[in-house]
């Protein structure tokens, strides 16, 4: 038997490993992980995964991975479908929206019959201007008018001064309480702490503008006097 010192041992097993027939040379990568698997196209779209493609990927990796059997792949559960709440206080609160939503139509309802809410016929003859002009004016948030929805545009008689003039600062006000023309219509008929319990549209009819908009300040911030 021949005894070859270590350097030469080393440098021929090396040459063992680099020759193409070599053991070495046709030993397949192992694959330890899903990363190694992903790097080798073999497990592809297999996350997240559940059932049968959690059982495909553990196959394929014990196929090459001698680690396999201490490998375990998590599992991916899709979250329950939400049940519409039968609770007593879910029915409670869904009742008591839906009873706002139907006071809310009911509101509108009788609006649209009040002879002081407008149509744009009307409110065109009371100013002596066109339709056009009365569109116009509205665009431009001069004079206020209601969406009812379906084209029921109505405008308020109450809005228009004995000179037939639109009350002022309506454009002020609109761009302060968000250009919410209803926010701005329930605004005018409230009666307010800070013009002495007056109603705003009584205030801007006798002519106290200021005090009016500081009031919309508040009412935009949220602060109450």
């Amino acid at each position: 038997m021949v005894h070859w010192p270590a350097t030469a041992r080393q440098s021929r097993q090396a040459r063992i490993d680099r020759s193409p027939n070599s053991e070495a040379s046709s030993r397949k990568p192992v694959a330890r992980s899903l990363g190694d698997l992903r790097s080798a196209g073999k497990a592809k779209n297999l996350n997240p995964m559940s059932g049968g493609r959690r059982a495909c990927a553990l196959k394929a990796l014990e196929a090459t991975s001698p680690y396999a059997s201490s490998y375990s792949l998590p599992i991916f559960r899709r979250p329950k479908s939400s049940k519409p709440d039968t609770s007593a206080t879910g029915l409670s609160l869904a009742a008591s929206l839906e009873a706002a939503r139907a006071r809310g139509e009911e509101v509108k309802v009788k609006l649209l019959a009040d002879p002081n809410m407008l149509t744009i016929t009307e409110m065109a003859c009371k100013l002596g201007i066109s339709e056009d002009q009365v569109r116009l004016e509205w665009k431009h948030h001069r004079i206020l008018g209601l969406d009812f929805g379906r084209d029921h545009l109505r405008y308020p008689a109450w809005q228009i001064l004995p000179n037939l003039k639109p009350l002022p600062a309506l454009p002020d006000l609109l761009a302060m309480l968000d250009n919410n023309s209803w926010r701005v219509f329930r605004f005018l008929l409230q009666r307010h702490n800070e013009l002495g319990g007056a109603r705003a549209v009584d205030a801007l009819r006798q002519g106290r503008v200021a005090s009016v908009l500081a009031a919309a300040e508040n009412t935009a911030t949220g602060a109450f006097a």
